[in-house]
């Protein structure tokens, strides 16, 4: 642990039903490596919303909109993750994974617990949100900052 993503930022969306594990593990350990973490998500107009875990039902406060951020901004951040969530498991959900579930997008779907695709990187489930912020922490490690000569 270390400064590894000093000088780096890293979006998270946030909505309700979140899974809190995941989420307090993300706001910790990309700070532990020195990142500069922001939690978004569509405000509605507000200055801020409280949402709710799914489980502890946990209030989480967002005080940062995506709906304001351009292109030019979200080239500033090093990463965008997307959590797991009530809506993204059943869309991947299968009771075979041998079998492409139905909605997947398109995607191919690949027994592991961490995939790695171009600039796409996608763990299994929520639980295993320190193997994704690892292998995000190692790739943008092997990365030179933006910026950076």
């Amino acid at each position: 642990m270390g400064n590894n993503l000093k000088g780096r930022k890293i979006a998270i969306l946030i909505e309700s039903d979140y899974y809190e594990p995941e989420i307090h593990y993300y706001q910790h350990r990309f700070a532990e490596e020195g990142a500069e973490v922001h939690f978004v998500s569509r405000l509605w107009g507000n200055s801020k919303l409280t949402f709710l875990g799914h489980e502890a039902r946990m209030p989480f406060e967002c005080t940062e909109s995506f709906e304001t951020i351009d292109d030019e901004e979200l080239a500033t951040y090093a990463a965008v993750i997307v959590p797991s969530g009530m809506v993204s498991d059943r869309l991947r959900y299968t009771e075979d994974v041998a079998k492409l579930p139905p909605n997947n997008m398109g995607a191919v779907y690949v027994n592991e617990d961490v995939v790695v695709d171009g600039d796409l990187v996608t763990a299994r489930t929520g639980a295993h949100c320190h193997l994704l912020a690892g292998k995000i922490i190692e790739l943008l490690t092997a990365r030179t900052p933006v910026g950076a000569a």
